[in-house]
């Protein structure tokens, strides 16, 4: 969702069209450390199109030939990888053949078309074709002034590789984020998503909670990210997932909570990943 808001951004700037290089996404043949993901953007019913594998060779610097090349001079053709973790203001500016490769998590990357982003990305499923205990959710989650919390765990623990540059939030974090909400005067009761429902049933097992299991997850967990946005207040983990669900659903009067530090690896200490209006909290 960064990659393609930071594309979009500079398309609209050019007013040129978009396209998706899904290569390294749907690579099955990394290491055995890997996260493996699929395009979960279906779910928005976004107009871009995915490039071709020609156009993807032709786009970037390797196994060019020499007409290649030469078009790209005569085109001014241009490829940005992103090196570092820092925002880089020259990503605004680049010219309209670009091909950009990073992450680009930062709003600054996309700030000034912010509402659009938030129209792209705006899941509205017919409720007549959701269940009734996902609409009796959906409402409850309304009617209460909802606090989503999100536990992302899965391979934030199982997996070493992750765990090193990410680790994953401590029950004292959720703890001390919910403290901090509710002193700021968030009362609504606390929804639960997750990637381990068990562990959150475990750890969170009183009557201010309810862990919304994985049979309301959805399509690609479409239906848990749009309960995730109907919530007002948010602690989130440091997960794309919930940054982009407590984002889309801000309102003024919102509070949000995100953990300190958000990666673990130094390398990525750069990055300044949430808003300045959320409240940092200590991950461990």
């Amino acid at each position: 969702m960064f990659q393609y808001a930071a594309g979009l951004r500079l398309a609209m700037r050019h007013r040129t069209a978009l396209k998706l290089d899904l290569t390294f996404l749907l690579d099955r043949t990394l290491g055995e450390h890997y996260t493996f993901r699929d395009f979960d953007l279906v779910v928005f019913n976004l107009s871009e199109s995915i490039a071709t594998a020609d156009e993807v060779r032709r786009a970037k610097d390797s196994g060019q030939t020499r007409i290649d090349r030469f078009a790209k001079r005569v085109t001014g053709h241009c490829c940005y990888f992103e090196r570092g973790s820092a925002f880089d203001s020259s990503v605004l500016r680049l010219p309209k053949r670009t091909y950009l490769e990073g992450y680009f998590q930062d709003e600054r990357y996309f700030a000034d078309i912010a509402p659009i982003i938030r129209k792209r990305f705006q899941l509205v499923p017919d409720e007549t074709h959701l269940s009734i205990a996902t609409r009796e959710l959906a409402d409850a989650i309304r009617s209460n002034e909802g606090i989503c919390l999100h536990v992302r765990r899965g391979d934030y623990v199982s997996n070493p590789v992750s765990n090193r540059a990410h680790g994953y939030c401590s029950l004292d974090y959720f703890r001390g984020a919910l403290d901090k909400l509710r002193s700021r005067g968030a009362s609504g009761r606390v929804f639960i998503f997750s990637d381990d429902a068990a562990w959150c049933r475990e750890h969170f097992s009183s009557g201010e909670f309810i862990v919304v299991g994985d049979e309301y997850a959805g399509p690609h967990a479409s239906i848990h990210f749009w309960l995730m946005t109907l919530c007002k207040h948010f602690v989130i983990s440091n997960s794309a997932f919930s940054w982009w669900a407590a984002w889309l659903a801000q309102r003024p009067d919102s509070i949000v909570c995100a953990p300190a530090p958000w990666f673990e690896e130094p390398q990525y200490s750069a990055m300044e990943i949430c808003p300045s209006s959320w409240l940092r909290v200590p991950k461990q």
